[in-house]
């Protein structure tokens, strides 16, 4: 299975668990779960448009950098995608999940503009 394909099933799947978790306990027409799903499908959008369509331009010195960002142990997927979980259990601290969210969409951001990079490299 393909590591982008994990990232946006992760996310979906969060997104629906944060959704079923946190709804008994807000009101039926709070901002928060009209604005974050918005927030969501908008920083998505603008990291595809913005930095994952423009991946063929990216030289070879920022490749690097990139590569070597992907490679710090603070930064793994698996780590991020750890502390999204967690966030969803601390309902009263509520805008840890939606930061941790924003992080994983860059961490996805990364990996999916190494992608060439590692085609390349086989």
């Amino acid at each position: 299975m393909p590591e982008i394909f994990c990232f946006d099933l992760f996310a979906s799947c969060t997104l629906l668990t944060w959704f079923a978790y946190w709804k008994p306990d807000f009101k039926d027409d709070s901002p928060v779960f009209f604005f974050f799903p918005l927030y969501f499908a908008l920083m998505t959008a603008f990291v595809a448009l913005a930095f994952i369509s423009q991946r063929d331009s990216i030289d070879s010195a920022s490749l690097q950098q990139m590569q070597r960002l992907a490679q710090k142990q603070r930064l793994k997927p698996w780590l991020v995608m750890s502390a999204v979980l967690v966030s969803i259990v601390f309902e009263e601290h509520y805008l840890m999940f939606p930061t941790l969210m924003t992080l994983l969409i860059l961490r996805f951001a990364l990996a999916s503009c190494l992608q060439p990079a590692k085609l390349e490299k086989k």
